[in-house]
């Protein structure tokens, strides 16, 4: 993978985990109902797992050994 592809990887998991992570919070806090806190914490859920797993996919930690 070139540096110039691997540096937008981990912008691409930085952006993803921080607009994950604003809409889940964003929800638990203005929502009023069940299904708005189901989904934003589904949203925070979904912040700690994307963004980490396209940086480190950008980072090419997670190649199988040969």
């Amino acid at each position: 993978m070139t540096g110039r592809l691997q540096k937008f990887g981990v912008f691409a998991g930085v952006i993803a985990f921080v607009g994950c992570f604003a809409g889940g919070v964003c929800l638990l806090a203005v929502g009023e109902d069940l299904y708005s806190d189901g989904i934003g914490i589904y949203f925070l859920g979904k912040a700690f797992f994307v963004g980490p797993m396209l940086i480190l996919t950008a980072m090419g930690k997670g190649e199988k050994a040969r």
